[in-house]
């Protein structure tokens, strides 16, 4: 089976996209941000990790729960930073400057 990693699992797009790829087959490992979240979408192929994309140190601890090989990425997970647009330019992976 292929496995995909999906960021912003919990709902939305990104649920969609998980509930969508499980029942198609695919093992899905799925990222939310809270326990609450992980305890919902647990099912036969979907692995909820722990995962909140502002946080350095879980993003640096996904390659111990990841396999060797992903076949796919999905990126949904997002942030609003400065309001309610800002310009993707401006926007950065170093967190050290967010208030959320």
């Amino acid at each position: 089976m292929p496995t995909i990693l999906i960021t912003g699992a919990a709902r939305g797009i990104g649920l969609a996209i998980t509930e969508r790829l499980a029942a198609s087959g695919w093992d899905v490992i799925a990222g939310v941000r809270d326990e609450r979240a992980a305890d919902e979408l647990r099912a036969p192929n979907v692995t909820p990790v722990i995962l909140d994309i502002t946080n350095p140190d879980q993003v640096a601890e996904l390659d111990q729960v990841l396999p060797q090989r992903l076949d796919a990425v999905v990126n949904n997970a997002g942030i609003v930073v400065g309001g309610p647009v800002e310009a993707l330019t401006r926007i950065s992976s170093d967190t050290s400057s967010m208030s959320m």
